[in-house]
């Protein structure tokens, strides 16, 4: 396997935790506990393969394995 570049992996992990901060804002203003943090991350893997934009997660892996 290639090593990809820490910088390109530095902007995938601040992509996804904006993202989920920004759904386990909108899930803790209904559920105040430690299970907003499960459901935080239910919700964005649930996105993520479920997304408008079609299954984010296969198309990545398929950009990824093509590189």
């Amino acid at each position: 396997m290639i090593a990809r570049p820490f910088s390109l992996v530095l902007i995938e992990a601040i992509l996804i935790g904006l993202l989920t901060l920004s759904i386990y804002t909108g899930v803790y203003k209904l559920i105040k506990d430690t299970r907003a943090l499960i459901l935080t991350g239910a919700l964005v893997h649930l996105f993520f393969e479920y997304s408008p934009f079609g299954n984010l997660n296969e198309r990545y892996c398929k950009y990824l394995l093509k590189a």
